[in-house]
């Protein structure tokens, strides 16, 4: 049995697979297509995580055959039985800062710095990736990025202007992020989200940018957690973002 702590990860608490599992979402049962896309999927509850998890006890498969139950090794953590048929976004809100700042912010700064040079833009603001996960960039340097995306756009454009749409992603996420921690949820946050899908769909198709998992729970159920909730993540991401590191 894990133990709960401050850093406990949502997936932990849930108790299924790593992002790098066939069915990594802490929220639906989604796949890749072949397109590298997302499939749509049936919502994870506390639920179908058990039964899936004793459906994978009851074959005595070993680990490599748990994609074939949903990539749910463990039962869940959470046992109370007026939560067993919510969808798990209502208990484990959406981590805004790791899964739409952070997650977002260097995945588009990555694979732009992949197709133009950043070196004077990086030194200009001080802007120094720390080494863990692979090389990221913390929560003060992707403000700061966001803060200074025209200054970038001017920096891309003496370069490659095609790669302004490396620009255009960012600003879209920027708002993406903006409006899921405003106080109160934002009409037109379909749109908005879906504007930002499209933007990173052109990156995906001309430039090779995967659609990560954290991708996937931005276009598909960020909107479904402000629409079911009718709540921002102003609040909640606060209380929890300590625990969860998708």
């Amino acid at each position: 049995c894990k133990v709960f702590h401050k850093r406990m990860k949502a997936k932990s608490l849930a108790n299924h697979m790593d992002h790098n599992s066939k069915h990594p979402c802490y929220i639906c049962k989604t796949y890749k297509n072949p397109d590298g896309t997302w499939a749509i999927a049936d919502k994870r509850t506390l639920k179908n995580l058990l039964e899936d998890h004793e459906l994978w006890k009851e074959s005595n498969e070993s680990r490599a055959f748990l994609k074939n139950y949903n990539n749910v090794q463990n039962p869940p953590l959470f046992k109370g039985e007026n939560l067993q048929n919510k969808p798990l976004f209502a208990i484990l809100p959406i981590p805004g800062l790791h899964c739409i700042k952070l997650g977002g912010v260097n995945l588009l700064f990555k694979h732009l710095g992949e197709a133009v040079n950043l070196e004077s833009f990086l030194k200009k603001h001080c802007l120094i990736m720390e080494g863990y996960h692979g090389g990221q960039y913390i929560g003060p340097d992707c403000d700061k990025i966001l803060s200074k995306l025209d200054d970038l756009e001017e920096e891309v454009k003496t370069q490659d202007p095609s790669k302004v749409v490396f620009i255009d992603a960012m600003r879209d996420l920027k708002e993406v992020y903006r409006i899921a921690h405003t106080k109160d949820v934002d009409p037109n946050h379909r749109e908005i989200v879906k504007k930002f899908e499209n933007s990173v769909m052109i990156l995906h198709k001309e430039y090779q940018v995967p659609i990560t998992p954290k991708l996937h729970i931005i276009f598909e159920h960020l909107p479904e957690f402000f629409e079911y909730t009718g709540k921002t993540l102003r609040k909640r991401t606060d209380l929890i973002q300590n625990l969860i590191n998708l």
